[in-house]
């Protein structure tokens, strides 16, 4: 009798042994996919990050800073050679006006 009560222990014992062995699997795989999903994921942002420094490094703000005053400089320039076009313009419209009343 004492004999059927180990093996009848020792049965539910095996199952319930199993019984973790398969979900302890599960939980490995699981970890698995979530280490590579993480993986992938940094690697991607590695990728993002790598490529703004080196939009980051072909950038020269004291070369912009001076491209930007060039253009100012030459923007000024040109208005100021305009303002005597502007005011032949305003003048003949304004010649035009009193010549039709």
């Amino acid at each position: 009798m004492k004999h059927q009560e180990t093996s009848v222990f020792g049965i539910k014992e095996r199952d319930l042994l199993v019984t973790l062995n398969v979900k302890v699997d599960g939980l490995i795989s699981d970890f698995k996919e979530l280490r590579d999903g993480l993986n992938s994921r940094v690697l991607n942002l590695e990728n993002e990050v790598q490529v703004i420094e080196e939009s980051h490094a072909g950038f020269n703000p004291q070369n912009t800073v001076q491209e930007f005053r060039l253009w100012k400089d030459r923007l000024k320039f040109i208005s100021w050679l305009l303002i005597p076009v502007y005011l032949s313009i305003i003048g003949i419209l304004i010649d035009r006006f009193f010549k039709v009343f």
